[in-house]
């Protein structure tokens, strides 16, 4: 199933940007 891969790769993407807020 690829909508696994979609909805890790979201999540992945949204945990990056909230980690990348958090250190600015």
């Amino acid at each position: 199933l690829r909508y696994q891969v979609v909805i890790y790769r979201f999540y992945y993407v949204f945990w990056a940007a909230q980690l990348a807020y958090r250190l600015r």
